[in-house]
């Protein structure tokens, strides 16, 4: 592939820790062309993978928001509460 200018600013990583993995190893074979990603996930060990497969320069830690759990349809409750900040010294 010919290396283009990139168009954004930055991506966003949101899917389920679980998926994290089949996630970058769809995406891997682009690294080169991809922005600076920002990980908004809560799961544990999903910043390493990211690193690995983007690089460390494009990989940025995000937010962890609060962990939350359900009692029944429409019922949430804060099991975790956590801060919000992007981690990491960055130009974006």
């Amino acid at each position: 592939m010919k290396k283009k200018e990139i168009p954004f600013d930055f991506g966003i990583l949101a899917v389920k820790s679980y998926d994290t993995h089949k996630f970058l190893g769809s995406i891997r074979k682009y690294a080169s062309f991809l922005p600076p990603i920002l990980r908004l996930q809560n799961g544990v060990e999903t910043e390493s993978p990211l690193a690995e497969a983007c690089g460390d320069a494009r990989a940025r830690a995000g937010p962890d928001p609060p962990a939350i759990g359900s009692d029944g349809p429409g019922v949430i409750r804060v099991e975790q509460p956590r801060g919000v900040g992007i981690a990491g010294a960055s130009p974006l």
